[in-house]
């Protein structure tokens, strides 16, 4: 129940006791006045007529006596009025019905009064010869007494629903303020960090408005310090000192968006030859200039072809690869602007053979490594030709055309022909999950008629080039929601969906069925989506994960980089799980930079309750350090 409610209720409570207290108080006041004021009566009465009977008392049958009572009588203020003498026998008697006409009976029975009575001795000269008694009747006490309630009940009403009306109006004021310090609350936990303006005036709720003000610029200062923490750590991580290229990371991030984006592209795989040769015989420092004016040449030929077509990179020591976003002809122009650039170089340093380069199309329905192994043959073959040349692999055909992909994929989905293994279990690190499983992802297998496992990777590929892979999915989700209930499972369990599902109303529809029907495992049901996916449609994202969270279940996001979403950012989005990129904890314990960023992820993981969790720890002291970081689980 709310403050004001509660409030509202005691004090109400106390107007209607004190009101009521009041009222019964007024009642009895006139109660007893009314009952004074007929005594009074009924004596005066008794003393006036006692006075004009005395001429006729003493002859009985005198008619002026009767005539005189009754007189008296047929006012209606009396219940009886008798007169005897001194024998009490009865000389006249006159008395009314006892009924009251017009008050309830149950107020009689709850306000008795007392019957007025007064008593007159009737002397004849100096002879006393009879008494009169006098009655007041009660039932115009009582008319008077129901009459003055009834209008002090209304009164005490009237003033008491004006008196709830203002309290509410005044609680209402006094108390606008707590909805505003609750909704501050509730956007600082969303990651919105507003302030109370004006204060309120209110002494004591001024207080918190300003405590909970100053909160929200300190949480909101802390995650902006975090946040420039990570882009100046992950800049670090991602972008070579001495070349200023971006390093593996960016090279990875680089082939995700090929591959999401279908974009037909190649990769020139290139070597500075005898680096290390050089290196000794010339020094670090002519060696370290080499390096930049090859990074130098890489990246200037690029440009002359289009910034957002050429994508160069420093793999590690001599080794670079650049992303060509276009067709072979593209492909070989570079290479061929690249040649005369080196040539140049081995000028200048005096070197005969600078580097050589290796180039093959990306296989859009294959993996990186796929495409990096026929570019490094390229390179070799390259190395065969002369100094500074290049070389162009071709990939191998395929041995099957694209109808019987489609008609296998069909066959696969249709008769549910692949496995589901749980993979990637993330143990717990602290508090009170530690050393128990929080997650584990569901991985794919897909088989041909044969039994021969199909990459995953191209199989889903080729899904969403042939329309199926919502088809896929589907045949998925219903595969592990099985699973989850045969086999027992107790932890969290990851789910991949692709972009198409996430995006598109009926499978949304689809799924939010499937949970319903499925109420025993739909907290353990946690949906993944790639980093770099998510970027592609921020919005459709955020309204995925509030859709998600609508039926109970929880959203991952994996391989997360602070490149592709901004922290500020990320905040709003309200996920359950974050799963770092592997590049950004493989090797932490030797990397001072790294242990920094993953630290301020977990800081902020904290901040905005999320649980970031690490992938794929091999190393013991990579584990360690992430343990001691404070990351909230990884898998190994």
């Amino acid at each position: 129940m709310s403050l004001s409610k509660q409030l509202l209720i005691l004090i109400s409570l106390l107007f209607f006791l004190i009101m009521t207290v009041n009222f019964v108080a007024s009642v009895s006041n006139i109660r007893d006045y009314l009952e004074i004021e007929a005594q009074t009566h009924a004596q005066d009465t008794a003393t006036s007529l006692g006075l004009s009977l005395q001429p006729y008392i003493g002859d009985p049958t005198d008619a002026m006596l009767e005539a005189m009572v009754v007189s008296i009588f047929d006012s209606g203020f009396y219940q009886e009025i008798r007169l005897s003498d001194m024998e009490n026998n009865e000389i006249i008697s006159r008395a009314s019905p006892s009924g009251i006409a017009g008050v309830p009976d149950w107020f009689i029975s709850l306000l008795p009064m007392k019957t007025a009575v007064a008593e007159k001795e009737v002397s004849s000269g100096w002879i006393i010869s009879g008494k009169l008694f006098i009655t007041i009747s009660p039932g115009f006490a009582y008319t008077k007494l129901w009459e003055q309630s009834k209008a002090a009940l209304m009164s005490s009403a009237i003033v008491f629903v004006v008196s709830v009306s203002l309290l509410l109006i005044l609680l209402r004021l006094v108390l606008k303020p707590l909805g505003r310090i609750e909704q501050l609350a509730v956007d600082i936990a969303d990651g919105r960090f507003g302030v109370i303006e004006p204060l309120p005036w209110t002494t004591e709720i001024k207080t918190v408005a300003r405590s909970m003000n100053l909160m929200s610029r300190k949480t909101e200062g802390v995650i902006n310090s975090l946040h420039a923490k990570l882009e100046e750590a992950s800049k670090r991580l991602k972008v070579d000192d001495l070349t200023g290229l971006e390093t593996q990371g960016g090279f990875d991030v680089a082939m995700k968006r090929v591959f999401i984006d279908r974009a037909k592209s190649h990769l020139v795989v290139t070597r500075i030859e005898g680096l290390g040769t050089f290196a000794r015989d010339h020094g670090h420092v002519q060696a370290d200039k080499l390096v930049k004016e090859f990074a130098q040449a890489l990246r200037q030929v690029g440009e002359g072809l289009g910034e957002e077509v050429v994508f160069p990179f420093r793999l590690i020591g001599a080794k670079f690869v650049v992303v060509l976003r276009g067709d072979k002809a593209l492909a070989e122009a570079y290479c061929s602007k690249l040649t005369e650039e080196l040539l140049k170089l081995a000028e200048k340093f005096a070197i005969k053979d600078v580097a050589h380069m290796g180039i093959a199309p990306v296989d859009l329905f294959g993996t990186t490594n796929a495409s990096m192994d026929l570019a490094n043959e390229g390179y070799e073959k390259a190395r065969i030709i002369g100094p500074n040349s290049s070389a162009y692999q071709e990939s191998e055909a395929s041995n099957r055309d694209m109808d019987e992909w489609r008609n296998l994929l069909t066959e696969v989905i249709d008769q549910v022909r692949f496995d589901i293994s749980l993979t990637q279990q993330a143990i717990g690190l602290k508090g009170e999950v530690e050393g128990k499983v929080l997650l584990a992802e569901a991985y794919s297998q897909a088989f041909d008629s044969h039994g021969a496992p199909i990459p995953i990777g191209t199989f889903v590929s080729l899904a969403e080039s042939f329309g199926l892979v919502l088809s896929f999915d589907k045949a998925v989700v219903n595969k592990i929601i099985k699973m989850i209930g045969q086999q027992n499972i107790h932890n969290d369990v990851a789910i991949n969906l692709s972009l198409a599902a996430i995006t598109d109303p009926g499978f949304l529809d689809w799924l939010a069925d499937v949970v319903r029907h499925n109420e025993s495992v739909r907290k353990q049901l946690v949906f993944g989506v790639t980093a770099y996916g998510a970027t592609k449609d921020l919005n459709a994202f955020k309204g995925f994960v509030n859709f998600v969270h609508g039926m109970g279940c929880k959203v991952l996001l994996k391989r997360f980089e602070p490149s592709l979403i901004p922290l500020n950012a990320l905040k709003e989005y309200k996920l359950d799980y974050i799963r770092l990129a592997r590049s950004y904890t493989q090797g932490i314990a030797l990397d001072e930079q790294k242990r920094r960023l993953v630290e301020s992820m977990a800081e902020l993981g904290d901040l905005i309750d999320v649980r970031v969790l690490a992938e794929s720890v091999e190393d013991d002291d990579d584990f360690a350090i992430i343990r001691q970081v404070g990351l909230f689980g990884a898998s190994r």
